[in-house]
């Protein structure tokens, strides 16, 4: 059940569960997005109609962080779990492990993400980080970069 908390809507499920609606949309091939909203990011859509319409067009908005279930209890709202992203990454990378899906890494520094990566391949060893690529390019790379991700057939997209 989602629930709308100051204009976003916030998916008042375990992790478990979201691990279990992801995981069939991947076997079904469903392009699936889940963004884990924080605080910050609530406040964020709060001022920035464009940032509140992408989180709203999500397939899942996990509730990331304390602040949201205390504000949810504030508002009377039902959420009654917080479901950490990377807790939720976590998962969504043993998945992949287990199931020989191909993971993606875009965003950080580039010597941040190149570390990401080795850190990942090490634990499971069956993991395979497919790509990585920075987070700071400029718009008209985007394509490039989107052409590259689909060349290494890259089934998760971590950002």
């Amino acid at each position: 059940m989602r629930v709308n908390m100051l204009g976003v809507g916030i998916d008042n499920i375990t992790g478990s569960e979201a691990m279990t609606l992801v995981a069939r949309r991947i076997r079904q091939k469903q392009n699936t997005v889940v963004y884990t909203p924080n605080p910050i990011m609530m406040y964020q859509a709060m001022k920035d109609s464009d940032f509140r319409r992408t989180l709203n067009r999500a397939h899942l908005n996990l509730p990331d962080g304390v602040g949201l279930r205390i504000a949810a209890a504030l508002m009377s709202l039902p959420l009654s779990h917080r479901v950490a992203g990377i807790e939720f990454g976590e998962s969504l990378l043993s998945f992949a492990a287990r199931t020989g899906l191909r993971v993606f890494l875009l965003g950080s520094k580039t010597d941040v993400a190149t570390a990401a990566a080795r850190k990942l391949r090490q634990k499971p060893p069956t993991l395979t980080v497919c790509g990585v690529h920075h987070g700071y390019f400029a718009e008209s790379e985007s394509q490039a970069i989107c052409d590259r991700i689909e060349r290494v057939r890259a089934d998760i997209l971590l950002v």
